[in-house]
């Protein structure tokens, strides 16, 4: 009787947490569904949560963006989803998790093509991501982006440290729609 108490509370909330922040729940190195005791109501957590590491197969496609959720991640301080043969953008979620030492491993997913401007801001916390592999590697779709981040202008001094050193190899960065002008 404990054991299918446990086995339908893990799995309700289990899914409860996917709905919240997508399938990137599945790859919460610890998950803390009992955190308010264990016949209280349960809980994602996701103010203890330290990793997210995804295996290759895992589907992370499509994560929504839900920057509440993250802005909660006060202990992320790493999000590993290389190698994805599914995902294809980051979600904008990523760029406001609190800890100031946020790494993000992204090398090798095939279909990563889009970075958020956000997280590649001065503003993010963002210390170290690897997309080696990826085509946001070299091409960068920043359209509209820089403008609703409230930046007045961009420069090197617009980006964080970890996103300069990563946009090494970048050969197309495109800033339309932006209101950047040359002054």
């Amino acid at each position: 009787m404990l054991a299918t108490y446990t086995l339908v509370v893990s799995t309700a909330a289990h899914a409860e947490c996917e709905r919240r922040i997508g399938t990137i729940a599945s790859c919460a190195a610890e998950q803390y569904y009992f955190t308010n005791g264990f016949f209280q109501p349960t809980d994602c957590a996701f103010e203890q949560v330290i990793s997210f590491k995804c295996k290759a197969g895992d589907s992370v496609a499509a994560l929504p963006d839900v920057v509440d959720e993250y802005a909660l991640m006060v202990n992320l301080i790493l999000i590993n989803i290389s190698n994805s043969k599914t995902l294809d953008r980051a979600p904008l979620g990523w760029a406001y998790v609190p800890n100031e030492k946020l790494t993000i491993d992204l090398h090798g997913a095939i279909y990563f093509s889009d970075i958020p401007f956000q997280l590649c801001s001065s503003h993010s916390n963002l210390t170290s991501i690897d997309l080696r592999g990826t085509a946001a590697e070299t091409t960068i779709d920043w359209n509209g982006q820089v403008a609703a981040a409230n930046f007045t202008s961009f420069g090197m001094h617009s980006l964080n440290h970890a996103c300069i050193v990563a946009l090494k190899k970048i050969t197309s960065l495109s800033l339309a729609d932006n209101g950047l002008n040359t002054k």
